[in-house]
């Protein structure tokens, strides 16, 4: 907008070109239009802009040779470092990949190699009325576990 004064109605310049407007409505901002340069350059800069990006060629002036040159540099020099990017994403994809085999070598030759058969330590635990007096050497988990079997044995009528 080339006037300092901003309109209470810009917002709606963006509304109107869309035609999100009910009718009522849009007969009322084109009507305002008519008496507001402010919101009239919006609109303008709006349709400049939608044309632009619809044929992909600017209304007015053209870049210079020099100011061409410098945003396919800045545009090349962003790609290299795209690229350097992209090699780095490359080797951790591929030590993540290295890592996953021998990972998975490592687990079959595990399942492959047959484990000692271990007894948790409860399965040692025996339920007779005589080993309830034998609580010294059981686990902690085991005397408690007999302690609290000994006291519903007493409670039972």
């Amino acid at each position: 907008m080339a006037s300092n004064i901003k309109c209470e109605l810009a917002a709606d310049v963006g509304a109107f070109y869309d035609g999100e407007m009910d009718a009522a409505r849009r007969e009322a901002f084109a009507r305002h239009l008519e008496a507001c340069g402010s919101c009239r350059e919006e609109l303008e800069k709006i349709e400049g802009l939608a044309t632009f990006l619809a044929e992909g060629k600017p209304q007015g002036e053209r870049l210079s040779q020099m100011a061409a040159y410098r945003i396919e540099n800045n545009v090349r020099g962003a790609m290299r470092g795209d690229v350097m990017v992209v090699r780095l994403g490359r080797v951790l994809s591929a030590a993540a990949a290295c890592i996953v085999v021998v990972g998975s070598i490592q687990l079959a030759r595990s399942a492959a190699a047959p484990a000692a058969e271990t007894l948790p330590p409860w399965a040692e635990v025996t339920t007779s009325n005589n080993d309830l007096h034998d609580a010294a050497s059981a686990t902690p988990a085991a005397r408690w576990y007999l302690v609290d079997a000994s006291r519903g044995a007493e409670e039972t009528p």
